[in-house]
Order: structure tokens, then C-alpha cells, then sequence
């Protein structure tokens, strides 16, 4: 993060950007429990649907998509990238929980079993 504005060599340089995808790295390490650089080529894209997918959300065109849903089914417009955006968000979102998946036989089978064990001395 601190590199990023020296590689603008003195320019001015919009910083939403950066600042976008330095919380959204912290959010994505919480949820995922994964680091995704910068020039993440996944990352990056996630970033972009998810930005690209508000601004549809917040159009004319999806708030017509409400309140006519049928007749809005037959009529191209850009509201119908939201389904792609939102399908590839869970494509991502299932791939990471695959990732992030435990065998059963490797889950604790008793309460006590989760939490760390302590010995007699570490007890206060």
C-alpha cells in the first residue's frame, strides 16, 4: 500500500482505487482466510463485479425490472449483467469455500474437542 503512490512518479493519482483494494483485501482475508495480492487477476475481477454490480443495482433500468419483472424478462438491457455478476460472485464464493472445506471425519466430534487444551501450569 505505501508503494502504490510512488509508482504514480510524482503524478496526481486517484486514490479509491487503492484504498478499495487495500479493505477489500482485509475483508476477503477475514472471510477467506486468504492474502490476494494486488495484481491478483481474481482479486482484481471480484473487485470489478462487485463495483460494476452496484452501480446496475442503482440504475433506472433495474428499478423498472421490479416492478415489471415479466414484461422486463423480454427486453435486453444492461440490469441482466447483475445475474452474470451475481453467478460469478458465487462461483468465486463456492471455490473458496471448496478450498477452505474439512472432512467430516477431520471435524471434533465432542465440545470439549474445539477448544485447546491446557496444561495444569498455563491455568490461572
Amino acid at each position: 500500500m505505501i508503494n502504490l503512490p510512488q509508482q504514480g512518479r510524482g503524478r496526481p493519482f486517484d486514490p479509491t482505487l487503492f484504498l478499495t483494494h487495500t479493505v477489500s483485501t482485509i475483508i476477503c482475508s477475514t472471510i477467506f482466510g486468504d492474502w490476494f495480492d494486488y495484481g491478483n487477476k481474481k482479486f482484481v475481477t471480484l473487485i470489478n463485479l462487485i463495483e460494476e454490480s452496484s452501480k446496475l443495482q442503482c440504475s433506472p433500468w433495474t428499478a423498472l425490472y421490479s416492478f415489471f419483472l415479466t414484461l422486463m424478462d423480454y427486453i435486453l438491457g444492461p440490469y441482466q449483467r447483475i445475474f452474470k455478476h451475481f453467478e460469478e460472485l458465487r462461483t468465486f464464493v463456492l471455490e473458496r469455500v471448496e478450498m477452505h472445506s474439512v472432512p467430516r471425519a477431520q471435524l471434533p466430534s465432542r465440545l470439549h474437542q474445539c477448544f485447546p487444551h491446557q496444561n495444569k501450569t498455563g491455568r490461572r
